[in-house]
């Protein structure tokens, strides 16, 4: 039987009956609606029970409930102060209008009297005060705005992302083969050549015998000492270090 703090002190708990906390790890930073704290029998089936209340408080959140938590950790008084701005910024506006509005029929009608427009000023003080409503506004707005803009962008940057990956593989893949054999291939100017050792000519590099003097063509050194292969520019062998002859 489930019991809720406040009944704690009213109800007798046996030897198997204790307060139970759910562990704050299995769901961490879930604002609590409901007081969870509650005596349960001490058994797997009660305490999976637990666990599943707390699951289904956690899916009553609403996306905007979240995004309200979020701007409340980035600035303390952000949803209060964007509540102020948006009643500030239409009212700032609204009597910006006015006043533009009065000094336009004031200024039609002494026109129309031959008179001086008394409230010609109204419309020099409205254009600034309608600007600074608008700005206040704007920024009031500016999150509704761009998240607006975002989900109607997003879609179609999506698939125009999809469309050019796809349509452009073949492009890609001729680029990457052309530079992986542009690095395998000789420079310009210089041949697939190797000397002999003999005589230094140069010979083709498949060659196994000079095709200026005959000897066999030898494409490493041997180490004497340990037998070790080595390039046949080496001075020293780079297996024990010992001087190649």
């Amino acid at each position: 039987m489930f019991h809720t703090s406040r009944q704690m002190n009213a109800v007798n708990l046996t030897d198997h009956e204790q307060p139970y906390t759910p562990s704050p790890y299995l769901m961490p930073n879930i604002p609590n609606r409901t007081n969870l704290r509650i005596a349960i029998p001490d058994s797997p089936t009660m305490r999976i029970q637990t666990y599943y209340d707390r699951v289904q408080t956690y899916r009553t959140l609403t996306a905007g409930d979240m995004m309200k938590q979020e701007e409340e950790k980035l600035n303390p008084g952000h949803i209060k102060l964007r509540n102020k701005l948006r009643i500030i910024g239409p009212i700032v506006m609204g009597f910006g209008g006015l006043l533009i509005v009065t000094g336009i029929i004031n200024l039609i009608i002494a026109i129309a009297n031959e008179d001086v427009p008394w409230l010609f000023w109204c419309i020099m003080l409205g254009i600034p005060t309608l600007g600074v409503g608008g700005m206040i506004t704007q920024f009031a707005f500016i999150g509704a705005v761009t998240r607006y803009v975002a989900g109607e962008s997003a879609p179609v940057g999506k698939d125009t992302f999809n469309y050019m990956a796809k349509e452009t593989q073949p492009g890609v893949r001729d680029i990457t083969t052309a530079i992986r054999e542009g690095l395998t291939e000789p420079q310009a100017g210089t041949s697939n050549t190797v000397a002999c050792s003999q005589c230094h000519h140069p010979n083709d590099a498949d060659a196994r015998f000079c095709d200026q003097c005959g000897n066999e063509m030898i494409t490493n050194k041997r180490c004497t000492n340990c037998n070790n292969e080595n390039d046949l520019d080496a001075r020293f062998c780079d297996n024990c270090g010992k001087a190649l002859t």
